[in-house]
């Protein structure tokens, strides 16, 4: 069971996926009546349907925009209605925030140096109002910056995919690309006060390694 495979990982470590937040369980079951995440003040026009999902909620300084990166708007009009819906309410949520931070996480990284690479249909103009985005999918860790011209201007970028699945290694290093780092599992560690935001990236190999002999 990963919960339990995980479990010394998350000691003391919130987690903003469901229900259940002791555990970080979250329902397998789309459909359950409990699938619609309950914690304090996460309503604010949150959407689950089976086509999407997104919301948003306050962690101390940080509001935090749990997006849905899924619906292939490229290619399914559908798709595209209502990713233009979701990037509306993202729009009203940053201009109504008073988070001192801001982040988004979402599945599918807009740039990316991995196997998969970027993904066009996440490259919002609404995400230059953010401080940080999280992404995954590409098993490895990436440091990028979110823009089109690979400068230093604009939100950090980073792709977190290493968590424990199988890893995957780098192909061609888009302009965006800071930091690179494949082949190892790890984590990130999000510091926030109202003076600074922090990220910390730890490897884990040695912990799995031992609870893997056990």
């Amino acid at each position: 069971n990963s919960f339990d495979y995980y479990a010394p990982l998350q000691q003391g470590i919130p987690t903003i996926l469901g229900p259940d937040v002791s555990s970080g369980r979250v329902p397998l079951d789309p459909t359950a009546a409990e699938y619609t995440p309950e914690i304090d003040n996460i309503d604010r026009g949150a959407v689950h349907t089976m086509a999407i999902s997104y919301y948003a909620v306050r962690l101390g300084p940080v509001d935090c925009f749990m997006l849905d990166s899924n619906p292939q708007a490229e290619v399914d009009e559908k798709a595209a209605a209502i990713i233009a819906e979701q990037r509306q309410w993202l729009a009203r949520q940053l201009a109504a925030s008073t988070a001192r931070w801001k982040i988004a996480c979402f599945h599918h990284a807009p740039y990316g140096s991995g196997s998969y690479g970027g993904h066009p249909r996440m490259r919002w103009p609404e995400l230059t109002g953010i401080d940080a985005i999280f992404c995954g999918h590409d098993h490895l860790y990436e440091r990028l910056v979110f823009n089109e011209d690979g400068s230093d201007t604009g939100p950090l970028l980073f792709v977190t995919g290493h968590g424990g699945a199988k890893l995957y290694q780098f192909r061609e290093t888009v302009p965006q690309s800071r930091v690179r780092k494949a082949g190892v599992f790890g984590a990130l560690w999000l510091r926030a006060e109202e003076a600074g935001l922090s990220v910390d990236r730890a490897a884990f190999d040695v912990l799995m390694q031992e609870q893997r002999a056990r």
